[in-house]
């Protein structure tokens, strides 16, 4: 299968095509707004910012398959490959680690109760007295604000 994508691909994604889609005919946008040469025989287009339009579809005879990579409509219109039978899927990829990634955040911030020992730092909390000292021991205290019911993820189910 003949596989286009629209945009250059970014440094990190580089080895993309090579890893994940061995066997298949890949070309890959020499540029940003230039498409790579050969992609009229294309079954198969990949796009993330590249203005897909029905002019564009209509140049495309052999198209079996449009795939968008993030949420974000940019330019153009995709409706004319599902008018024609084109299978037309939209990849919320773009941003799904970086969403991951902050829920993982926050749930660590709510069990670990960050934003009260924050707090609690800031006004100068110390309710046992612990006196402030330097030391190349391991700290006994994890808790210096005395923040109640500060607890861990370690032995517990979490859901995302």
């Amino acid at each position: 299968m003949k596989v286009a994508f629209l945009d250059p691909l970014e440094a990190r994604a580089a080895e993309f095509p090579k890893t994940y889609l061995p066997g298949h005919d890949v070309i890959v946008a020499p540029e940003r707004g230039k498409l790579p040469e050969g992609v009229e025989d294309a079954e198969a287009i990949v796009w993330w910012s590249y203005p897909v339009d029905r002019a564009l579809i209509e140049r495309l005879p052999k198209l079996k398959l449009a795939q968008r990579i993030g949420v974000i409509r940019t330019a153009g219109d995709a409706t004319a490959a599902l008018s024609k039978g084109i299978a037309v899927s939209a990849l919320p990829h773009g941003v799904s680690d970086r969403v991951a990634q902050h829920a993982l955040a926050l749930t660590l911030s709510l069990v670990r109760k960050l934003r009260q020992g924050h707090e609690g730092m800031i006004a100068g909390l110390n309710p046992e007295n612990m006196p402030e000292e330097e030391t190349a021991a391991p700290a006994v205290h994890m808790n210096w604000t005395g923040t109640p019911s500060v607890d861990t993820v370690n032995d517990k189910t979490v859901g995302i």
